[in-house]
């Protein structure tokens, strides 16, 4: 039928049932979860005609995270990441070291939600936020916490322009 799009639709979302089914609660390399994430925004892409960009920044390929720790975050971009505009929506992933920690940030060009309600939230605080049936924020926070320890988790940031940073950080406990 000459629907080549269609049928990397296909291939992205049986790409996505193998990555979720096997070993679930497994560590995974930075690169196999943006493999993940590519595969899911392919999808996203045919459905909003490639208005949704990803750019990726890793300073290292040996980056362990857990499975389904950036998909959630780059689907909230996706969900609730309004660009000001006609503009495209924008998603970058960086990852890189700083002194004895990993720091993965999570960052569109949507504006419009307030980084200090999510923090509350992830805190277990009373909010107005409304809340999705996806894995969640908390539920990566506390796996990332849980893996990593206390000083490890994840934080939210305003920039000025308004646009919103979903920030891990990785701390291995000693």
């Amino acid at each position: 039928r000459n629907c080549d799009d269609l049928a990397q639709i296909v291939s992205s979302i049986a790409d996505l049932m193998r990555y979720s089914i096997t070993n679930a609660d497994s560590l995974v390399n930075i690169g196999q979860e943006l493999s993940n994430i590519a595969d899911f925004i392919s999808i996203y892409q045919l459905r909003h005609h490639n208005r949704l960009h990803l750019e990726t920044q890793l300073d290292s390929e040996h980056i362990l995270i857990p499975k389904f720790t950036l998909q959630p975050l780059v689907e909230n971009s996706i969900c609730h990441g309004k660009p000001a505009g006609s503009e495209d929506l924008r998603i970058t992933i960086h990852a890189y070291e700083e002194n004895d920690r990993t720091v993965i940030e999570v960052q569109d060009n949507g504006i419009g939600c307030n980084a200090e309600v999510l923090n509350c939230h992830l805190k277990y605080e009373e909010t107005d936020l409304k809340l999705s049936g996806g894995f969640g924020i908390r539920n990566v926070n506390e796996r990332i916490r849980l893996r990593f320890g206390p000083e490890s988790g994840l934080t939210f940031r305003n920039a000025p322009d308004g646009t919103l940073t979903a920030q891990i950080t990785l701390k291995p406990s000693i």
